[in-house]
């Protein structure tokens, strides 16, 4: 009986060890993480032509829409379409560079691919290995390049590519690529040398998903030169949503709101038919939640507040994924969607609406501070604008508690850490202690004894300056305000008005981080029309920015610069709600100007 146990735990054993556990893949480690289920073949995932090595034509066809997945950074999608093509073909060293392409912000798994791919390099062809050298370089082992110089390293291996193969429309593209994608480290010296290579990409492939690259090169410095490129992006991969995302950020930077809206809108419904066919999570998606959250900020551009706040609404109704979707998690849909249906609906002055999600699922409290904090203050400015002096007082005792609350935790945590660190300074000191009871290692010729107790000696004063350095720190750190504090010093000011009380001035300008355009008004109800004016400079350019600006001016008395502010307004205003309480103002404004009813400039 007990020979037949042990046989039988044995072959436990045995099996154990020849199979992976639940869940892992039996290709490696690497493979334990993304996708898992077959890619298919899908339409308008970019043109793009770039042969490895393969006796599979399948595989080369899987291979060649990895790429363009990889050139639309949709890299998840990208690392199933090379897992297929490696399942089809498991002799295709190429398969493997690919997923160490798609992993470029996971370095770990990256590495592991690239090992793959270096195990088949026999198999690959003399082009093939080129790719692959490049990978083995960037991510060898035991490498103590500097971040620079490994960047720089890569770049000058696809330029290798480049001298090698000077047609080959895929090396170069990699090329911009990584230029581009190594900036923080390597910067660019040149970008219009890259956009030059641009230039070479599509007048041999016109319709070459690289288009997403001009946008990047361009964007943070001059996004004019990339509105070629935005007006074919989308067209050149349209499976891909971030491909019409990126054309967003263009026509955003240019001021034209309503051709960003639709590029934006066109990423969504891309993004929802993925959804639908894959069975994901909006937040599986790594962009878009900031598409929508954008999208948001230039339906407000554009006056379209009905528009934003379904939106917003929308994206605080996302799936909670712990993982996911949470207020901790920046960038998720939730996080988005409160911050900017707050934002829409106090911009906007739609008071009735913003109360009204306090009865809503939509807009529970929140655990975080700064969260929390923002809910409580946009109620207590709709408290004010609705002349309700209990309901802002209200406000005013929820921030008063959760301040208490916030430093209460501050105190504590600060308590813990000190207590931690005693501890381990005596744990530290002890064995300080014990090593010195024991007696002295027997000192070698080349160290005297005397020298050996100097050179003991000599740290021990380096701590105590830094002991003094740090007691010191606290005091010349100044304490940072708090978002409920924030929130607490407007709010003040807004009871202060209502009371009529003559400390609101003081209050007033003591609460220095409400928004211009509501500061300007709150001076103005005051009766300080020079501190109004003095933050006329400083309001936005959009449409509530400029509308705000006429309606100051006018309240000032300076009359022409109000009619040149309104005439910016009107220029906005074409895709404008009619119901919103500044529509109301700026069509009085019109009837004042005598430019009468049909006062909003066409559609540009």
């Amino acid at each position: 009986m007990r020979l037949h146990l042990c046989l039988v735990l044995a072959c436990a054993q045995l099996l154990r060890a020849a199979y992976p556990l639940p869940g892992h893949s039996t290709h490696g480690e690497a493979f334990n993480e993304g996708p898992r289920q077959a890619a298919v073949l899908i339409e308008g995932a970019g043109r793009v032509d770039f042969p490895v090595k393969t006796a599979k034509p399948m595989a080369q066809r899987f291979f060649n829409q990895g790429v363009g997945q990889l050139h639309g950074f949709w890299f998840y999608e990208a690392e199933r379409s090379f897992r297929t093509a490696a399942a089809l073909d498991p002799d295709c060293a190429m398969t493997y560079w690919g997923m160490a392409m798609a992993n470029v912000n996971n370095e770990t798994r990256a590495k592991q691919f690239t090992a793959k791919a270096a195990a088949l390099k026999d198999k690959a062809g003399d082009s093939d290995r080129l790719w692959i050298k490049c990978l083995e370089n960037y991510y060898k082992a035991g490498d103590k390049r500097e971040k620079k110089q490994r960047e720089i390293d890569f770049i000058r291996d696809l330029e290798e590519i480049v001298h090698a193969e000077p047609k080959n429309v895929e090396a170069k593209a990699f090329l911009v690529w990584k230029t581009w994608h190594a900036k923080k480290e390597a910067p660019i010296s040149s970008p219009q040398a890259v956009d030059a290579l641009l230039d070479q990409i599509f007048a041999a492939a016109p319709d070459h998903p690289a288009h997403h690259y001009r946008i990047h090169l361009w964007d943070d410095r001059k996004p004019a030169r990339a509105l070629e490129s935005a007006a074919q992006c989308g067209q050149a991969a349209p499976a891909i949503a971030h491909m019409w995302h990126m054309p967003g950020h263009t026509y955003s930077k240019v001021r034209r709101f309503d051709d960003a809206v639709w590029q934006q809108e066109a990423s969504t419904r891309v993004d929802h038919a993925y959804m639908m066919r894959e069975f994901i999570l909006p937040d599986q998606i790594h962009n878009y939640a900031h598409n929508e959250e954008w999208l948001v900020r230039n339906y407000n551009e554009l006056g379209r507040a009905k528009d934003a706040a379904a939106l917003a609404r929308n994206l605080i109704a996302h799936p909670r994924h712990p993982k996911h979707n949470t207020l901790d998690k920046a960038s998720s849909s939730g996080l988005y969607g409160r911050t900017r249906l707050l934002e829409t609906l106090v911009k906007w002055e739609l008071w009735e609406d913003l109360l009204a999600l306090e009865k809503s699922p939509l807009m529970e409290p929140a655990m975080q501070e700064g969260h929390e904090a923002a809910r409580l203050r946009a109620y207590g400015v709709a408290h004010y604008h609705l002349g309700d002096k209990d309901g802002l007082e209200n406000r005013i005792t929820a921030l008063e508690k959760l301040e208490k609350k916030t430093a209460a935790e501050k105190a504590a945590k600060e308590k813990a850490d000190k207590e931690k660190a005693e501890k381990e300074r005596a744990s530290a000191a002890a064995k300080t202690a014990e090593a010195a009871s024991k007696p002295p290692a027997q000192s070698s010729p080349e160290t005297p004894p005397a020298k050996a107790e100097a050179a003991k000696a000599t740290p021990a004063k380096a701590p105590a300056k830094a002991a003094a350095k740090s007691k010191s720190a606290p005091d010349e750190k100044k304490a940072e305000t708090t978002p409920a504090q924030k929130a607490l010093a407007e709010l003040r000011a807004l009871r202060a008005i209502l009371d009529n009380h003559a400390d609101a001035p003081r209050l007033l300008e003591a609460a220095r981080d409400i928004p211009k355009d509501r500061a300007a008004r709150l001076w103005l109800r005051l009766g300080h029309q020079h501190k109004a004016a003095g933050l006329i400079k400083e309001l936005p350019q959009d449409l509530a920015g400029q509308g705000a600006r006429a309606e100051i001016l006018m309240a000032c008395g300076r009359h022409d610069e109000a009619r040149k502010a309104f005439d910016e307004a009107r220029k906005l205003a074409f895709a404008m709600d009619t119901g919103l309480p500044l529509h109301h103002r700026l069509a009085a404004l019109a009837l004042t100007f005598g430019t009468g009813e049909s006062w909003r400039a066409e559609p540009p």
